[in-house]
């Protein structure tokens, strides 16, 4: 099957092979390996030391955190006052629309006037048109709501 030639080859190459791993220094123990490890130790430090480092750290995070929470605020309050804004547009808008709808002598905190009835019970029954009686009072609940206004 492997002709004289081939097994020439195969029986050369296997001595070469022989050859160099016993002439070989790694084979031989004679080699030097130059390890320089990358390793770094910190200072060594105390207790105390180390307590100040992590309380330090975490008032970076904690101002970080506040940082970012005062951001989120502002964008909330300028939410708020665009909203705020809005609603006293409306309102002058619905101020406007009363203003079209109730009449001009008629304030919005007066009473309504009662109408004149007589009792047929009474005996001295009588018609009054004067509404000027309990004025103070009308005048005293409208400058109430003025002041409130402001």
């Amino acid at each position: 099957m492997f002709t004289g030639k081939f097994r020439l080859i195969i029986v050369a190459s296997i001595a070469a092979v022989l050859g160099w791993t016993v002439i070989s220094p790694v084979v031989q123990g004679n080699y030097d390996v130059e390890v320089q490890p990358q390793i770094s130790v910190g200072g060594y430090q105390s207790d105390t030391a180390k307590m100040i480092d992590s309380y330090e750290r975490l008032m970076g995070n904690y101002q970080k955190l506040m940082a970012e929470n005062f951001t989120n605020v502002d964008k909330q309050l300028i939410t708020v006052k665009r909203d705020i804004a809005l609603i006293r547009r409306d309102i002058g808008e619905i101020k406007s629309m009363l203003a079209q709808v109730v009449p001009t002598g008629v304030r919005a905190g007066e009473p309504k006037p009662q109408p004149n009835t007589i009792e047929p019970n009474e005996p001295n029954a009588t018609v009054s048109s004067d509404y000027s009686a309990d004025k103070s009072t009308q005048s005293a609940s409208w400058q109430e709501l003025e002041a409130l206004k402001r």
